[in-house]
């Protein structure tokens, strides 16, 4: 019944943090195709430690709406003075104040009564509507913008070259047969040198890529392994809330919860310095090395577009005339992609455009893996169960001194973490490095090679429609030429209809 959701919204109520690590994939899984998060918070207490981790971790490319509930449960003469307190712990977790227009207190419950009773008045103060307005904007004339943008402008290359190819088919089509027949013979070989030339390009886009996902194995590696050596001393610094007795109820309960919170504490400090690290060491260079890949590839792809412009040329006299005095405004591996209607058809703004404008929307994909494993580390399932055992061994057996015991636990915890994240380091970093590849490096690659093999088929293609008609007749030629010119017209009226879209969203 959502007005938000008529036009096809979807939402999805993604279990809450830290509940289970199957669970918090699930989340995690989900951000990376929202268009928009909800951040769900107390008013009251808002911003925990783990929010706030989590907000750093994986939301900092987001633009989060923060919801703040049970407003109502504040004193009028307080909430102020709450709200205040509220904003400057996302302005303390976020680095600066960016999300203003995003933070909404709302009284939930009242709005369900409002809704159920058709009050109108007492939905719109419960402060909901507020919400589902702005976040109806946000989805309408910010979020989508990029994700409009990058297809729209990909669409008006590809009517581009459609229409840029028009003369060089009416100039075919006007070729005497024999003569084609000879000049096809002729570009037998420059055909078989661009299909090399293909190859090569790929080639070498596969090796840099496969460079770069090695490289950010042996970092990583070398992350954890320094990480793995701090777990230790991260482990000696944590005071469990739970405090252990040498009293005989409870102990074993006590020893599991208190080895639970010594290793729930030092793994979020694991997962804060990977995450600072990622930040601060990974991040660039990843964005530095998929600028450099595509400024290479589009250098070799001119080379490739221009002798394949000089084999049409030596087909049919002519080149593409019809994009001279153009804006090329789209660098040529863009523009080389949108020409082969195969990339269009697969996802105009996939692989490219996110690994060369997004390398923060590719790492999202890498902390998720890593993080995960070390979550599993803090469950009650995982080391935290291992570790409480042979700690309750040693209460049962008559350890002098809780504190004695409360030392070695952290001491046998920290050592254990620190020897688990040693053996996994490589096989971590491999995956997180392979996962990385295979979602934001690999669709550049096919993209591109399926690009250049649809720019070659085009070249018989054509060839192949002009031998068409004019085994036909000249009833078939004339035709095919008044066919051609109308495709050319609604080209160029299409054309210019997405200039006028670009235009738009651009100023929105």
């Amino acid at each position: 019944p959502l007005e938000l959701c008529r036009p096809g919204v979807v939402l999805v109520d993604s279990p809450g943090l830290n509940e289970h690590v199957t669970r918090d994939k699930i989340t995690l899984d989900r951000l990376g195709t929202a268009d928009a998060v909800v951040f769900m918070q107390h008013a009251i207490a808002p911003m925990s430690t783990a929010e706030a981790q989590f907000l750093r971790t994986h939301l900092a490319s987001h633009d989060p709406f923060f919801v703040f509930t049970y407003i109502d449960a504040v004193e009028p003469h307080e909430r102020e003075e709450v709200t205040a307190s509220a904003r400057r712990r996302i302005v303390d977790v976020r680095g600066h104040d960016r999300d203003t227009r995003r933070m909404f207190f709302v009284d939930a419950r009242a709005a369900l009564r409002a809704r159920e009773q058709h009050d109108d008045l007492a939905y719109r103060t419960s402060g909901i509507t507020g919400l589902a307005t702005a976040l109806e904007a946000y989805l309408v004339t910010e979020r989508h913008k990029v994700k409009v943008l990058s297809p729209a402008r990909a669409l008006r290359d590809v009517t581009r070259s459609l229409k840029g190819g028009v003369p060089h088919l009416l100039e075919l089509l006007a070729s005497d047969s024999q003569d084609l027949e000879r000049r096809w013979e002729d570009a037998q070989g420059p055909l078989r040198a661009l299909e090399t030339e293909a190859d090569r390009i790929g080639r070498d886009l596969r090796n840099q890529h496969l460079a770069l996902e090695q490289r950010m194995a042996v970092l990583l590696s070398t992350c954890l392994t320094k990480v793995a050596a701090e777990a230790p001393s991260i482990a000696m610094t944590v005071a469990p809330d739970t405090r252990l007795t040498l009293v005989p109820w409870n102990v074993k309960a006590r020893a599991e919860q208190a080895a639970k919170e010594i290793a729930v504490a030092v793994g979020e400090e694991i997962e804060r310095r990977i995450t600072d690290w990622t930040v601060s060491t990974l991040e660039p260079l990843v964005a530095t090395e998929l600028a450099q890949i595509a400024v290479r590839t589009d250098t070799q792809l001119a080379t490739f577009e221009t002798h394949l412009s000089a084999l049409r040329i030596s087909l049919s006299g002519v080149g593409e005339a019809a994009l001279v005095g153009q804006g090329q405004e789209e660098a040529t591996m863009t523009r080389a992609l949108a020409g082969g209607m195969g990339f269009l058809l697969g996802g105009v703004a996939g692989g490219l455009v996110g690994a060369r404008l997004g390398p923060k929307e590719a790492l999202r994909t890498l902390l998720p893996s890593i993080l995960l494993y070390l979550a599993w580390l803090v469950t009650p399932w995982g080391l935290p169960t291992l570790i409480a055992g042979a700690v309750i061994q040693a209460v049962w057996q008559g350890t002098k001194g809780t504190q004695r015991v409360a030392t070695r636990m952290r001491e046998a915890i920290g050592r254990e973490m620190s020897t688990q994240i040693l053996q996994q380091a490589p096989t971590l970093a491999a995956d997180a490095a392979r996962k990385f590849a295979a979602t934001s490096t690999a669709p550049i690659q096919q993209a591109v090679d399926g690009a250049m093999r649809a720019r070659i088929a085009q070249v018989s293609a054509d060839v192949d429609d002009a031998r068409r008609a004019q085994e036909q007749g000249e009833a078939a030629i004339t035709a095919r030429r008044a066919d051609l010119r109308a495709t050319a017209d609604r080209l160029g009226d299409l054309e210019s209809r997405i200039e006028d879209l670009i235009g738009d969203v651009e100023i929105l």
